[in-house]
């Protein structure tokens, strides 16, 4: 219990020093990749790999093994993302589904019940390194121990597989078609 507590605190502080720090960056949005995949460190170690599917929205699915914890997850999550600053700071909210095992000693199931996982997080992506720091209470359909909410937390490390492709503004479809009209005019001059 009070690794958890110090688990939370410590992605708090996380989450605290990326807003912090977003608040120097200019102005843009979506987010700078459409897929990565890492590793999530928090209440348990895990895997969490992360797809855009819309300007704003992506989909994450995270698994934790329950190497630290005696509970096993699988979540998959709908995420709405909140430029903040620059494209490569987002805060984001979201909702899914995912299932839930409380392991035994001899990793047997003690309990298990489906979920719907809640995340309220923030994320910096430089290059192709996306760090991401979140709050996740889950919200159980089973009670472990008398609890029906679970709260998690955790800071992911992912690699960017595909950089969002950039695209071009207005200003640089008229200039790219000023330089080609201005080469096409020089070469009928030779």
């Amino acid at each position: 219990m009070i690794k958890m507590q110090r688990n939370s605190v410590r992605n708090t502080i996380c989450l605290f020093v990326l807003f912090c720090f977003s608040s120097s960056s200019q102005l843009l949005f979506s987010q700078a990749y459409d897929s990565a995949i890492g590793i999530r460190l928090g209440s348990d170690f895990g895997i969490t790999a992360v797809q855009r599917f819309a300007k704003r929205s992506s989909a994450e699915i995270i698994y934790e093994d329950g190497l630290f914890d005696s509970n096993r997850n699988v979540q998959l999550l709908a995420k709405q993302h909140l430029p903040l600053i620059s494209k490569r700071i987002n805060f984001y909210t979201g909702i899914g589904l995912g299932y839930i095992w409380h392991l035994g000693r001899d990793n047997n199931i003690l309990e298990q019940s489906p979920i719907i996982p809640l995340t309220l997080g923030a994320e910096l992506t430089f290059g192709r390194l996306n760090i991401a720091a979140d709050f996740q209470p889950i919200i159980l359909f089973n009670k472990f121990n008398d609890n029906r909410v679970i709260r998690s937390s955790g800071v992911s490390l992912r690699y960017v597989l595909i950089k969002r492709k950039k695209k071009n503004s207005i200003k640089d479809t008229f200039s790219n078609i000023f330089k080609s009209k201005n080469n096409n005019g020089k070469s009928k001059k030779k």
